[in-house]
């Protein structure tokens, strides 16, 4: 059963946003296998196929996070030219984002502790209409291509369980990043890998490692990088992903391996995390969430 969490940020000897960047990304066995035997697909459909384990926190409705105080701009509206608006209702878009009740309380909790050391939550997207999804797809296919496309959003095809819905469309994905004022932790450029472990495997000293960071590099990273080895400025990325990830952890959200900045709570994708964080009992509880009534 999920339960808030309300951790703090605790360290005697060093501050906290030291000590989290300061930590690696854990790395288990099959976080190791999901990379050198291509078994992300083969996680991501296990996860889509279990069935909704109702609680109380199911049928909860979704809430803004401006009262939460927490910042968001959804990209959804902000990019509405990357969607055909005179298909959809009134209730498919809002400038501000939207996720589950619970979601928000929980963010709300993370941003304080952030708030405490000087930084904040932004968060770029959550609820995001099943019709909004799919034009969103469509969009970067044409535009990027579909390999790209693919690699960043949903299909109907990969919903393969009889209770799987798009990840966003449940309320419970969101879309994240952290804030110092009015500037973004910056965690990638152009060319970097996106990959919530990429950066761990490319500065790791682990030899078993080896074999991981051939494979990232060969295939994520662009030639002129290669020639010049690693930036020694992506640390500086590396350690802002640690801090986005051992906090969102500490509020127990889950990742996906793919995308650094998308987190979950309650949805099938989440999965996918639990099971490499071999929590094997995580069931999902949201199902598709009600369109926004405005």
């Amino acid at each position: 059963m999920f339960e808030i969490i309300n951790h703090e940020f605790k360290s005697k000897e060093r501050s906290p946003i030291k000590s989290a960047r300061a930590t690696p990304i854990p790395i288990t066995d099959l976080t190791v296998l999901a990379y050198t035997q291509k078994r992300a697909l083969e996680l991501k459909k296990n996860a889509y196929l279990q069935t909704i384990h109702e609680n109380e926190l199911t049928h909860e409705p979704l809430t803004g996070l401006d009262s939460y105080g927490i910042k968001s701009l959804s990209f959804e509206w902000k990019n509405q030219h990357q969607i055909d608006t005179r298909k959809l209702s009134n209730n498919c878009l809002a400038k501000e984002v939207y996720v589950r009740r619970s979601v928000a309380a929980q963010l709300a909790v993370i941003n304080l502790q952030l708030r405490s050391c000087g930084l904040h939550l932004y968060v770029r997207s959550g609820y995001r209409h099943p019709k909004v999804q799919e034009m969103r797809f469509f969009y970067a296919k044409e535009k990027f291509g579909k390999k790209y496309a693919t690699s960043r959003f949903a299909l109907k095809e990969d919903l393969v369980g009889t209770d799987s819905v798009f990840p966003h469309s449940t309320g419970g994905a969101i879309d994240i990043e952290i804030w110092k004022g009015q500037e973004r932790l910056e965690m990638g450029e152009r060319g970097v890998p996106t990959g919530i472990f990429d950066l761990e495997f490319l500065f790791s000293k682990n030899p078993r490692h080896s074999n991981i960071q051939n494979m990232v590099s060969e295939k994520k990273l662009p030639k002129k990088i290669l020639k010049g080895g690693t930036p020694d400025h992506w640390k500086e990325y590396r350690n802002n992903r640690r801090l986005l990830y051992h906090t969102m952890r500490g509020g127990g959200f889950y990742f996906i391996l793919g995308e650094f900045w998308h987190w979950g709570l309650g949805d099938h994708l989440s999965g996918v995390a639990a099971k490499l964080l071999n929590e094997n009992y995580y069931r999902p509880w949201y199902g598709e969430a009600q369109p926004l009534n405005q």
